[in-house]
């Protein structure tokens, strides 16, 4: 029984890290092409050069959330077996009749 919930911690970790895989192969091939786009650019407008910053900017936040959300999905796993392991001492209840007396 204890084993299930584990079993499933570590499928959702694997899932997340499979699509985190598959975002950084994939999108992050497009966003480093926006953003080498982007670079090249010859601004002479002070607008276009602040929509160049925002677009480094949209850049570094994607690679800082695809780390954050990979930290997430390796430590959900012993997340949920240090709070399995805090609840092993309560005795599950035995009887269900026991309430209805």
């Amino acid at each position: 029984m204890a084993q299930t919930g584990l079993t499933q911690a570590l499928a959702v970790a694997t899932t997340g890290i499979i699509i985190l895989i598959f975002d950084t192969l994939v999108l992050g091939q497009v966003v480093d092409l926006f953003v080498y786009y982007a670079a090249t650019w010859e601004l002479h407008q002070p607008v276009f050069r602040e929509l160049m910053d925002q677009i480094m900017l949209f850049g570094r936040w994607f690679y800082y959330l695809i780390y954050i959300l990979g930290i997430l999905f390796v430590v959900y796993p012993i997340i949920f077996i240090i709070k399995r392991h805090r609840y092993m001492d309560v005795e599950p209840v035995q009887d269900q009749n026991m309430y209805m007396q």
